[in-house]
């Protein structure tokens, strides 16, 4: 029954990083689960909307601030290699979370339709603009200026297993 496991294992070992890294995988792993029920919650919520087509008094803010963090998540998981656990989970969030506001910006109306639409052009402006500014920082060289300060040399896992503080 182990040899069945040993592929899925692999798997999630690559996802994590260091597969000899036990606390790791299972953390990792219980982000994974904790992120897909905390992207699949609003599922009841989306249900009600879709049966009234209405929105009702809910609001809008907790999923576009979903919206842009599941953004934010998947522009750092494609600049990082090796980040394949937060860019499919963050993805499936990304999905949920356009899907949810799709559904805000469709069954508002009046004002509430404005804001709903502006907020969601906000959320992706921003993220936009932080990953314009995030690929300019190594033009200006501003990773040779972090690796000299050291509150940010110092908390690397690296630096740590090599014994430097």
């Amino acid at each position: 029954s182990m040899i069945h496991h040993k592929p899925i294992i692999k798997i999630m070992a690559s996802w994590h990083g260091n597969g000899e890294d036990a606390t790791g995988m299972f953390l990792g792993s219980l982000g994974i689960v904790t992120a897909v029920g905390m992207f699949a919650s609003p599922i009841p919520t989306m249900k009600r909307i879709l049966e009234k087509q209405d929105i009702e008094d809910f609001d809008e803010s907790p999923y576009v601030v979903s919206l842009t963090s599941t953004l934010l998540w998947v522009a750092y998981a494609v600049a990082t290699p090796g980040r394949t656990a937060p860019l499919l989970t963050n993805l499936g969030g990304l999905i949920l979370q356009a899907f949810y506001c799709a559904v805000f910006i469709i069954y508002s109306s009046g004002d509430a339709a404005i804001r709903v639409q502006r907020r969601v052009s906000q959320a992706t402006a921003f993220v936009a603009t932080a990953c314009a500014i995030a690929a300019t920082l190594p033009l200006a060289g501003v990773g040779d200026f972090l690796e000299k300060v050291e509150c940010f040399t110092s908390v690397r896992p690296e630096s740590h297993r090599e014994g430097k503080s």
